[in-house]
């Protein structure tokens, strides 16, 4: 480049960065002491060799956690995030619950279909606002049904019962039978002091053993004596 020739100087930043304010510089190759002006984009070249530098910073992402059933995911940092910084996720299931596997999943928020690679629990913020999310699912639990005299349980389902579980109760009575008056009973099992509501039947499953008991009496009988 011949002195006294002008050339103009264009910043491209990267996708998701920006360039730093009053950035751009130009100055004389081995002595940044002396600088080369710069006047909108353009600098005339001086008789020495010149160097331009520039500074370019992340621009703000916006990083949603989803609110999600059973568990909570918490990111860290929360807030201030800026494209290329590195979040760590974490999960935390609530009480009966755990991760459901493969569940954690971070992808353009918008667009489920470009995912943000999640390594070690870990993202690097891309150019663009992300959303993350999981499930959480419960653990297994049992139920037990207690044998009465003269009438049995049931409870549906009765079988692959975990934490969250509706379950329906009925009792059957044996013939000449009855249920005594709310005697049918959930508890934490190995504690009847927790006691489990039972609403029009039916029990949300806890994230305890639970077992189920009921009363029954005899129903009156006429007792007829011939005379």
């Amino acid at each position: 480049i011949a002195t006294d020739k002008e050339i103009t100087s264009s910043t491209t930043p990267a996708n998701g960065y920006k360039l730093v304010e009053n950035s751009l510089r130009a100055y004389k190759t081995g002595d940044e002491s002396v600088a080369v002006e710069i006047v909108n984009g353009k600098i005339i070249m001086p008789a020495y060799a010149v160097t331009v530098t520039a500074d370019f910073e992340a621009l703000p992402q916006v990083l949603t956690v989803e609110t999600v059933n059973n568990g909570t995911i918490t990111a860290t940092p929360n807030n201030g995030i800026v494209t290329g910084n590195e979040i760590t996720l974490t999960t935390t299931p609530a009480n009966g619950y755990k991760l459901k596997a493969n569940s954690l999943r971070a992808y353009k928020t918008g667009d489920k279909s470009v995912v943000v690679a999640i390594v070690d629990g870990k993202i690097a913020m891309p150019a663009f606002a992300v959303t993350v999310t999981a499930e959480f699912e419960g653990l297994p639990q049992v139920l037990t049904l207690e044998t009465l005299n003269n009438g049995t349980i049931t409870a549906t389902p009765n079988n692959g019962i975990v934490t969250g579980t509706e379950i329906t109760l009925t009792t059957t009575p044996a013939n000449g039978y009855k249920l005594v008056e709310n005697s049918l009973r959930a508890y934490k099992t190995g504690d009847e002091s927790v006691a489990v509501e039972i609403v029009n039947g039916k029990i949300m499953m806890p994230a305890d053993a639970v077992t189920v008991t009921a009363d029954v009496e005899a129903l009156p009988q006429d007792l007829t004596v011939d005379t």
